[in-house]
């Protein structure tokens, strides 16, 4: 089989957008693409006047047109819904992992997408099961986000917990150690203030 470059690869990929998704060809003609060492492939909405590409082309060598195309539709999607620019909260990983969650649509996992690829395209089950959860009305990004903080809050403050009551337990064993310490010091010494009486 013949090796593909990488702009054959990202034209079928294009091909496969298109049969899916028609209506994000109009904000794929708005993207250049550019190479970047160092990433596997992401959005650039910052540095330029129109947005980015920005791709590893090793990465693209090792991944299928298919997976090229899902992870193109997402970061469309992402561009479409404007998470990166206008939406964009803080911090940044969680923006991104709260975007991936509602961009990453279900037909895009019905893909041809190799297991070992499939992390990048997280599914919304586990945001769906959070008590009170709406998906016809709380799909969005603020609110899954907001979701994802108060986890990472509670998360947080578990191990500030865990970590505080290894402390006490520290400093209980350490202090019962000392009090042990002294009464033992204080029985030589009576001990020893007998001998020196009966002498």
């Amino acid at each position: 089989m013949v090796k593909q470059s990488v702009t054959e690869k990202f034209a079928d990929a294009q091909k496969i957008i298109q049969s899916i998704y028609p209506s994000l060809m109009s904000f794929y003609a708005m993207c250049e693409r550019r190479e970047k060492p160092g990433i596997t492939m992401r959005l650039d909405t910052r540095t330029g006047r129109c947005p980015v590409l920005e791709y590893n082309s090793k990465f693209i060598d090792a991944i299928s047109k298919e997976v090229l195309g899902a992870l193109t539709s997402v970061e469309l999607i992402r561009l479409l819904l404007h998470h990166p620019t206008t939406r964009l909260l803080l911090p940044v990983e969680l923006c991104y992992q709260a975007s991936n969650i509602i961009c990453t649509r279900k037909e895009i996992l019905n893909w041809n997408i190799a297991p070992y690829i499939q992390d990048y395209f997280p599914t919304s089950d586990d945001i769906e099961k959070e008590p009170g959860f709406n998906v016809a009305e709380d799909m969005y990004l603020e609110k899954v986000f907001s979701i994802l903080l108060n986890r990472m809050n509670q998360e947080s403050k578990k191990n500030q917990q865990q970590q505080q009551q290894q402390q006490n337990k520290s400093n209980k064993g350490q202090d019962q150690e000392q009090q042990q310490n002294s009464g033992k010091g204080k029985k030589d010494e009576q001990q020893s203030q007998e001998e020196q009486d009966g002498s």
